[in-house]
């Protein structure tokens, strides 16, 4: 027995949303389905943040006096550079160029360090490495935090909102360990204050 005639459309549009979807259906924007501007805006900007704390961590791998700083700086790195290529893959996928790797982070907020105050890092050792090290990525995370938080707040892709969440949780907690170093943990090679 055939299916009633006003059945055979919406079972039929459904059938076509769902295979449209499995596929990677585009939007009218020319994006994937789900992704939108906030999300482009969220990737790009993350690249190039990201980048600038790797560029960050590997002064610390040269540098610090506290092992805790050290320590600190290579979880930064494990973390951020599978996320660049994450997002890289997105914007690929979603049509939107990849920043190139000289791209900088700019705007009030974003947490970027200057070029002066990258030189002055440059050019520090000991406890006065880390002091810096530590002030200057507190700054970098909470500008993370806040590009992450707009993803949260305006996102569409499940994947970034997913990412941009991880991020706002990991890096507040970095900061938090940041904090405690500032406060008075420094210069005990890593003893007297645990994470």
């Amino acid at each position: 027995m055939a299916a009633p005639r006003s059945l055979v459309r919406p079972v039929a549009a459904a059938a076509c949303a769902l295979l449209l979807a499995g596929c990677g259906a585009a939007d009218e924007a020319g994006g994937p389905a789900g992704a939108n501007d906030a999300d482009v805006a969220f990737a790009t900007g993350m690249i190039a943040h990201h980048r600038q704390a790797v560029q960050m961590t590997e002064l610390a791998e040269q540098e610090p006096e506290d092992a805790r700083v050290l320590r600190l700086a290579k979880e930064i790195t494990y973390a951020q550079q599978p996320e660049i290529d994450t997002m890289s893959g997105w914007l690929s996928e979603w049509g939107a160029p990849v920043p190139s790797p000289g791209a900088t982070v700019a705007g009030a907020g974003s947490g970027a360090p200057s070029a002066q105050e990258l030189a002055r890092l440059e050019h520090s050792y000991g406890q006065a490495f880390d002091r810096l090290w530590l002030q200057l990525m507190l700054a970098h995370h909470r500008g993370a935090v806040a590009l992450a938080q707009t993803e949260v707040d305006e996102g569409e892709d499940g994947a970034a909102l997913a990412l941009a969440e991880d991020i706002v949780r990991a890096q507040r907690s970095e900061m938090e360990r940041m904090r405690r170093l500032l406060a008075g943990g420094l210069g005990d090679g890593g003893g007297g204050i645990g994470w």
